[in-house]
């Protein structure tokens, strides 16, 4: 049998205890970015608009979002409340009676979605239901989508960069930085338009949202077309 030195057990002791460090560390800061939260305490928000043509591509057979006759572009993901370095969910149990269900539906290309947006954001705004989705509404419709990201009909290149210029060209009153394109993998899947708390009127986003958003996107990304 093959006698294992003190100096290999021991180099063996600190591997384990580094991976478990690593490991700590990182459920950590998971930890830390999905915080529950408490009703109405956060920074500001982010406004995030899907591409549903990206969405689309990756799920097909979604009768809610896709096919021949939806041609959706930017459809309402969410207005999440949002903290300068994480944010937080699931702030408290209060539940959606049915009609509020039925009434608010139609702001998402799903109800599943509308379901899924209110107890893990919507608890977390403070404003009740009503409240939570009127401001939605408001906030979505305050965005005009330029020209170029309304019905493309062929997918074209561009930049992190490019996109917010043309989002701020097409809405004069939102400020510089407040507008962040969000990517999965070379493809556009949605933006972040961000706004105070109270809100009324756009801010720049986050330095760590910022960072985010840039790190998903790549110098130049596509922006699929609307079929």
């Amino acid at each position: 049998m093959q006698r294992i030195s003190r100096s290999n057990v021991l180099l063996a002791v600190l591997t384990i205890l580094c991976v478990t460090t690593s490991f700590s560390a990182q459920a950590a800061k998971g930890q830390q970015n999905q915080k529950r939260g408490e009703p109405g305490v956060f920074d500001d928000y982010a406004l995030s608009l899907s591409w549903a043509p990206s969405y689309c591509a990756s799920h097909p057979t979604d009768p809610n979002e896709c096919g021949p006759n939806k041609r959706f572009g930017f459809v309402l993901h969410g207005l999440w409340p949002q903290y300068e370095k994480s944010w937080p969910q699931f702030c408290s149990n209060a539940t959606m009676t049915p009609k509020e269900e039925d009434q608010y539906a139609p702001l998402y290309p799903s109800k599943a979605l509308m379901e899924h947006e209110w107890p893990k954001h919507g608890t977390c705004s403070g404003l009740g239901v009503d409240g939570y989705f009127t401001l939605s509404k408001t906030l979505k419709e305050s965005v005009r989508i330029p020209d170029a990201y309304q019905q493309p009909a062929t997918t074209f290149k561009t930049t992190s960069q490019e996109l917010a210029k043309a989002f701020l060209t097409a809405n004069p009153d939102l400020k510089e930085g407040s507008v962040l394109a969000v990517c999965s993998g070379k493809f556009l899947s949605e933006i972040h338009v961000c706004f105070d708390k109270a809100g009324t009127q756009s801010r720049a986003c986050s330095d760590s949202e910022t960072k985010r958003a840039n790190k998903s996107c790549h110098d130049a990304f596509l922006v699929q077309n609307v079929k």
